[in-house]
């Protein structure tokens, strides 16, 4: 006898992008910075990293989460409707 169990229910619209976004830009940030640090010194690459880090952390955070924005829509894991659930099983 075999016994079928449904996969369960994922929630839809369970994570919010934009705090993960900041979260991410922060983290890319640091990251940056410290990569900065360890292996330029100096006036000017420290000016450069005031300048570009912010930017170039802020280009690659918003292009993560663009990507991963368009893959939970295509798996109706996302939407701009209410809060629904979908199946686990889209997320693999």
């Amino acid at each position: 006898m075999r016994v079928r169990a449904d996969e369960p229910d994922w929630p839809v619209n369970a994570v919010d992008l934009d705090t993960v976004e900041a979260q991410l830009k922060g983290r890319l940030k640091a990251v940056l910075n410290v990569l900065r640090r360890d292996n330029i010194g100096g006036f000017w690459p420290w000016l450069f990293g005031l300048i570009a880090i912010p930017i170039v952390s802020g280009k690659i955070a918003k292009l993560l989460i663009a990507n991963f924005r368009q893959y939970l829509e295509r798996q109706k894991l996302l939407t701009s409707g209410e809060a629904g659930y979908g199946n686990v099983s889209k997320l693999f």
